[in-house]
């Protein structure tokens, strides 16, 4: 199973991926939440994958003490996450948007 905010937002709206209207954000959290409680029952599935971003150190040990989870970081530069920000056709007209999403989690990250 995956767990992935943008996926779930992507669902409850029926929008592109980077379409993401602000006054929904609580029906993906509480949505998001629902599944993470299923996944602390002892008969949930065997094994999840939960994309977060993750900047933040507390955020990642969070997700780490509550689903006793092992952490993994996406090993890509700055300058490599922005490429793809210009590079990819479904963010086309969201590249200011996008790029300065990009500098803001490299600016907050805690390793």
């Amino acid at each position: 199973m995956i767990v992935d905010l943008d996926l779930i937002w992507q669902a409850l709206t029926g929008l592109d991926i980077y379409n993401k209207p602000e006054k929904i954000l609580n029906y993906v959290l509480a949505a998001r939440e629902a599944i993470f409680n299923e996944l602390e029952k002892p008969d949930g599935v065997e094994r999840s994958w939960i994309v977060i971003c993750g900047a933040k150190r507390k955020e990642r040990e969070w997700l780490r003490r509550r689903f006793n989870a092992k952490v993994l970081m996406m090993d890509v530069t700055k300058e490599e996450c922005l490429r793809r920000v210009r590079e990819d056709k479904g963010r086309a007209g969201q590249e200011r948007l996008q790029g300065a999403l990009v500098e803001k989690w490299f600016r907050e990250y805690e390793a």
